[in-house]
């Protein structure tokens, strides 16, 4: 642990904290979250190497796996945020984010994956289902994943997310390996049973797919809801709204991608009636993931 100086409009502020890759100099911004009194934000600040007497703020500081010069997070506590997308821009970040461009039969599903049913709205990701045909397909919907742009092992995850209700609706927020052998469901519903969310953990074992899941009743799935994943070396934990509902010891140790969908139709979720309304949005307000201090 080192001390620096920070020079705020040419004020110095004196903050504690460990430094990897960042460089002495000038950035645009930097954000400090935990800060006495509320957190803060402070525009146009230099970096100094000289050595301070008193820190204001204890902490560690990471570039977010970004350049340097990008808004960086001071978090105090068990966890230190390392990526977050807040969906703020006019358009979703394609250097983050792949829009997937395919049928899936999987399951039996119905739905087309398209480009343009994902997109960004009032800050928040929309992922839109619609009853129209594509390539055979009966519906259109959108599923949105980080592959080859961003993968992890261990950490903490987590997202904001409000769900569309019907029958035949299945929203996912989940991981998945490269090898295709692990996959952890941090959030599953069946539109047709709105008040209950599992979390899935699925492996091999004995060269079978097993799983191990548990479920959780909420009220109001179409509000906003944290869902959120611990993914440590040796457990698992599922959570909604900050209430743990399962655990799993079965632990993989290959890195995962993220990935949002919203399936219609399947052998699990069954198919739309005549009550299921379309256009149905499956709405993410931000995502975020940290690894432990």
């Amino acid at each position: 642990m080192r001390k620096f100086l920070l020079i705020v409009a040419g004020i110095f502020i004196t903050v504690c904290f460990s430094l990897y890759i960042l460089d002495m100099g000038w950035y645009e911004m930097i954000y400090f979250l935990g800060y006495p009194g509320g957190n803060q934000h402070h525009p146009e600040v230099e970096i100094d190497e000289s050595v301070a007497d008193k820190p204001v703020i204890t902490g560690e500081l990471d570039p977010l796996a970004r350049a340097v010069n990008e808004p960086l997070t001071i978090i105090e506590g068990d966890w230190k945020l390392i990526w977050s997308d807040e969906f703020d821009e006019l358009y979703l970040d394609l250097e983050r984010w792949t829009k997937v461009d395919r049928k899936d039969n999987y399951n039996n599903e119905l739905q087309y994956y398209t480009p343009p049913n994902s997109y960004l709205q009032d800050g928040c990701l929309y992922l839109t289902a619609k009853n129209e045909n594509k390539e055979g397909k009966p519906y259109t919907s959108a599923m949105v994943q980080t592959m080859n742009k961003l993968s992890f092992c261990y950490g903490k995850i987590e997202a904001r997310i409000k769900l569309p209700v019907g029958k035949g609706l299945f929203p996912a927020f989940w991981l998945l390996s490269y090898t295709g052998e692990s996959e952890i469901d941090i959030m599953e519903m069946i539109g047709s049973e709105p008040d209950i969310i599992y979390g899935v953990n699925h492996y091999l074992s004995e060269n079978k797919l097993t799983r191990t899941y548990s479920l959780i009743e909420i009220d109001s799935p179409e509000q906003f809801h944290v869902y959120t994943l611990e993914w440590e070396e040796h457990e698992l934990r599922w959570y909604v709204d900050g209430t743990m509902f399962h655990q799993s010891y079965r632990v993989p140790s290959e890195e995962m991608y993220i990935i949002f969908t919203l399936a219609v139709g399947g052998d699990w979720p069954g198919y739309p009636d005549h009550q299921t309304v379309f256009p149905c949005d499956f709405v993410v307000d931000y995502v975020k993931l940290y690894r432990h201090n």
